[in-house]
């Protein structure tokens, strides 16, 4: 094989990664959306409401440790690890559809997470020093290139301070991987809550919800690797 030939099939190779990836990050917040919609429109089957649903969890696998909170925003559904708070919207809490069994089973298995180790503490902890340092992101990137201008003596330092660009770069990119990891865990945990009240093909449909709901943090990932093309949303390095 010439290397003509391998040339041009890395290239094609490299452009389907890359369309794929393109697509990941535009697309994959609208793909969760639209499971999202088909759900919230079915019911689930039993007679059990979300309330019920939360305080046997709560108190049958955390000693009533848990609180809730209502939101406005109607996806903006959170665990806060410090307070022991499950912050969920006033439509998931009087929804008894799939989609907000689902979310709230997700969350309690961030609670889940919380209480059998140290993997959300030890994110929120990366959080905090990626915020500390992402402010130094670009300041370092620029202070690079304009040293390079002032000739050998000022080249060491703009190696370094790319460097540092890179090493936070880096640190963002494991933040987001682990977030990945920490999602889908949480969303196989509340597939297992899920199985104590739902049948097995409710189960399945929820969780094909929380699968496009990871989808969105691996197209998050993607916009910060692929922010260079200039061809998808911006994003939060440390979100």
């Amino acid at each position: 094989m010439s290397t003509t030939v391998i040339i041009i099939i890395a290239v094609v190779i490299f452009i389907i990664l890359l369309s794929a990836a393109l697509s990941v990050a535009s697309f994959s917040y609208d793909k969760f959306m639209q499971e999202y919609n088909n759900l919230i429109e079915i019911k689930i089957a039993q007679d059990i409401t979300i309330l019920d649903f939360v305080h046997t969890l709560n108190y049958n696998t955390f000693n009533g440790k848990i609180a809730l909170k209502t939101v406005e925003r109607d996806i903006n559904n959170y665990y806060v690890p410090k307070a022991k708070v499950i912050a969920l919207s006033k439509r998931t809490l009087t929804s008894n559809s799939l989609a907000s069994f689902a979310i709230v089973a997700h969350e309690m298995g961030h609670a889940l997470q919380d209480q059998q180790g140290s993997k959300l503490k030890l994110l929120n902890f990366l959080r905090r020093i990626g915020y500390f340092f992402g402010f130094l992101f670009l300041p370092s990137i620029l202070a690079g290139i304009i040293l390079l201008f002032f000739g050998e003596r000022f080249r060491f330092i703009s190696i370094i301070l790319f460097a540092c660009a890179g090493l936070i770069l880096l640190l963002a990119i494991i933040i987001k991987a682990q977030t990945i990891s920490i999602e889908k865990d949480a969303s196989q945990k509340g597939c297992e809550f899920l199985k104590t009240i739902m049948a097995e093909n409710e189960v399945a449909k929820c969780k094909k919800l929380l699968n496009a709901a990871r989808l969105t943090y691996w197209g998050d990932l993607f916009r910060l690797l692929l922010s260079w093309t200039m061809l998808t949303r911006k994003t939060n390095m440390f979100r």
